[in-house]
């Protein structure tokens, strides 16, 4: 009976204790905690935190050490940062994420505020370096194949 009293849910965290959180997870190298630490903090947070936690957030979801890496889960982190919120470098480096995370992959069109114009989305201005990847792949199995057809033409 004591081990059914002692079962309590967990706490809650506040927005900052999930900030906390996820720079643990950092420090330990737990890359996909931090994860969803910090994309649970930009959920819930507002003002400078939220957009730390956004920063941070899709920084990490984009890290190439990270085996939850996540292009969509960075742009929308990303995304959700607009020209008027925060500081001009925040805006900056929120396009800059944005624009990295369309490049690996992401398919989704960041949720942007209603303030947000399409000029303030950034585009690539080239195919992305997941298409190109794609392509290569695509080419080089074409290739193995003709080469397979050559050889077996060449068979004695």
């Amino acid at each position: 009976m004591e081990a059914c009293a002692a079962r309590q849910t967990p706490p809650t965290l506040t927005p900052a204790e999930h900030v906390q959180a996820g720079l643990d997870a950092l420090d330990r190298g737990d890359l996909d905690g931090a994860t969803v630490h910090l994309a649970t903090a930009a959920e819930l947070a507002d003002g400078s935190l939220e957009r730390q936690a956004r920063l941070l957030g899709a920084a990490v979801a984009l890290d190439p050490r990270n085996p939850a890496r996540d292009p969509d889960l960075a742009a929308s982190l990303a995304g959700g940062i607009t020209d008027e919120e925060g500081s001009e470098w925040e805006a900056a480096l929120a396009r800059s994420l944005y624009s990295i995370a369309l490049d690996l992959g992401a398919t989704q069109t960041a949720v942007r505020s209603q303030t947000a114009t399409a000029a303030d989305i950034p585009h690539l201005s080239a195919p992305s370096l997941a298409a190109r990847m794609q392509q290569l792949e695509t080419t080089v199995a074409e290739l193995r194949r003709e080469l397979e057809r050559i050889r077996e033409t060449l068979k004695p």
